[in-house]
């Protein structure tokens, strides 16, 4: 079973190494788009039904604080929390 801490954790990790990654979520499992690709820890996956993290506004980061580690968090806030 796919839990969201642990699909948000390998998310954040693959965006640590591939900058250009982006977040794709559908309120319950978030995949990651690279180039071309979907991806979650079993996988290439299909994006059908999934929205990048963008379409989700502010509420996405709420969502997401509740189930986050301290490095989640971490990174979290270096690529989507970026001050000007």
């Amino acid at each position: 079973m796919k839990s969201p801490q642990n699909c948000l954790s390998f998310h954040l990790q693959l965006k640590n190494l591939i900058p250009s990654a982006e977040g794709y979520y559908n309120n319950d499992h978030i995949i990651t788009k690279i180039g071309t690709s979907f991806w979650d820890s079993e996988g290439e996956q299909n994006e059908k039904g999934y929205l990048p993290f963008s379409d989700y506004g502010e509420i996405i980061r709420y969502q997401f604080r509740e189930i986050m580690s301290e490095q989640d968090i971490y990174l979290w806030e270096k690529f989507y929390e970026k001050t000007s």
